[in-house]
């Protein structure tokens, strides 16, 4: 790099940086305002699908206390939370807030809500969706999905979600689904 070439670049991003950083306070202001809200709607989403479970089961509210302690209630909302604030997306952010609201099923043991819970952790919207598509030809007849491992599969066998050399969702990939089963993406 000549040194007219390596003022320009320095000055450039030098300025670039400057601008950036003048206008860091309101974007840090907007990103808060944006995870309160995102809070905010997750509590509701939350609050909503248990009233939903209560309203079609009259035992369900006794069965989810019997099921998941207050410590693992804050455990979760405390993992799945940070994450959804941070996403890169607003599609990610949906999905993990609705992950959050399906984890609170009694039907689910501790220890899968744990698993369920870092398996989320790990997951785009796009792989989710892949997921869903293993899952369903497993569940048409006659219908076999391609045996090879794709770079999105990979990314499941990596989550554990299915089993290396398989194709369809293991008990943890069949529990993610359950637990996103009210999000839909947005394409």
């Amino acid at each position: 790099m000549d040194e007219v070439t390596g003022f320009i670049v320095t000055y450039g991003v030098g300025k670039l940086l400057d601008e950036f950083l003048a206008r860091l306070p309101t974007k840090l202001d907007a990103l808060t305002r944006a995870k309160q809200e995102m809070i905010e709607a997750a509590a509701r989403k939350v609050r909503e699908a248990l009233e939903a479970q209560a309203r079609k089961n009259s035992d369900f509210e006794t069965r989810l206390a019997t099921a998941i302690t207050e410590r693992e209630a804050t455990a979760l909302f405390l993992r799945l939370l940070p994450e959804a604030a941070v996403a890169n997306t607003h599609e990610r952010m949906e999905m993990l807030a609705c992950a959050l609201a399906g984890l609170f099923q009694p039907d689910l043991t501790s220890e899968m809500r744990s698993r369920v819970s870092r398996a989320l952790m790990q997951l785009e919207p796009s792989d989710v969706v892949e997921l869903r598509k293993l899952d369903e030809a497993q569940r048409a007849p006659g219908v076999n999905p391609a045996p090879e491992m794709t770079p999105e599969r990979e990314l499941l066998v990596f989550a554990g979600l299915i089993e290396r050399g398989g194709v369809y969702p293991n008990a943890l990939g069949r529990a993610v689904l359950s637990t996103l089963r009210e999000w839909a993406p947005r394409s």
